[in-house]
């Protein structure tokens, strides 16, 4: 029953996965979404984090396989 289960899960995730290449393929700008906690206890290393995003596209570019980038950043709580 549990791999039959884990089978579903897998097919679905690929599934997902291939269309969300297809969806790419006409995009002109690549969304990558960050959901990180940004209140609380746990803001330190998530601005740690989003510091080290920038400081990265800063010194390499916003461009993600000849596509300009779009961060859309989210609070997990």
């Amino acid at each position: 029953m549990q791999n039959r289960t884990l089978g579903t899960i897998v097919r679905s995730a690929v599934a997902c996965g291939l269309l969300g290449i297809a969806a790419l393929a006409g995009a002109q700008t690549v969304k990558i979404g960050l959901i990180m906690t940004y209140s609380g206890q746990f803001a330190d290393p998530a601005a740690q984090l989003d510091n080290g995003i920038k400081l990265y596209v800063k010194q390499h570019g916003d461009l993600v396989a000849g596509k300009k980038e779009l961060q859309k950043k989210k609070d997990s709580k």
